[in-house]
């Protein structure tokens, strides 16, 4: 009997190695499908809460192109997200990201909603950022401010993690925010 059991000692050995191996490949094919789905379908909604206190909801064009950075300006420009004033019970960041988001994407120009957080602020922050064929990624804020009556509130952010967020107006127009970026998330 003893030779029988060191007899098949080995095969056990292997066939269990062989099924953890089995395991292992499925759990790794399980999330490659999941990055690769979960980032392409149409409908994106995410656990971030606008004025009203509804989720933000990103509606993805599966045929949208990264534009340059002249297509990109000449987008902003015909938007007009950045004229609806920011008030706090009506319309925040989060709601004017989604909805340059969603405008981009419906004209065919691949966008994403950027989170951003702050060391100095308690409430977060929401942008938008593209990435262009000749200048790569570029962040976007189009929040009218509270306090100025600009033509244009579109402006470029440059975002780096334990720096100012340093706003440089697209069209003439400034914008200002003191406060240093503590990290950032991108959702295409």
């Amino acid at each position: 009997m003893r030779e029988y059991r060191e007899k098949y000692k080995f095969p056990k050995v292997f066939t269990f190695l062989v099924l953890c191996l089995t395991i292992l490949e499925l759990i790794l094919l399980i999330l490659q499908l999941y990055f690769t789905v979960s980032f392409s379908l149409p409908v994106h909604v995410l656990n971030i809460a606008g004025a009203d206190g509804s989720r933000v909801v990103l509606y993805n064009n599966m045929s949208a192109k990264d534009p340059s950075y002249e297509d990109l300006k000449t987008f902003l420009k015909a938007d007009i997200t950045d004229s609806i004033p920011y008030d706090v019970n009506y319309f925040v960041c989060s709601d004017c990201a989604e909805v340059v988001h969603n405008n981009a994407e419906k004209s065919g120009i691949r966008a994403a909603f950027v989170s951003v957080d702050f060391y100095d602020r308690e409430k977060g922050h929401a942008c938008n950022a593209f990435n262009t064929t000749d200048r790569g990624l570029v962040f976007v804020d189009c929040t009218a401010p509270v306090f100025y009556d600009l033509e244009n509130n579109d402006a470029v952010v440059i975002m780096k993690i334990g720096e100012i967020y340093k706003l440089e107006g697209l069209f003439g127009s400034h914008k200002f925010l003191d406060t240093t970026v503590k990290r950032y998330k991108i959702f295409w």
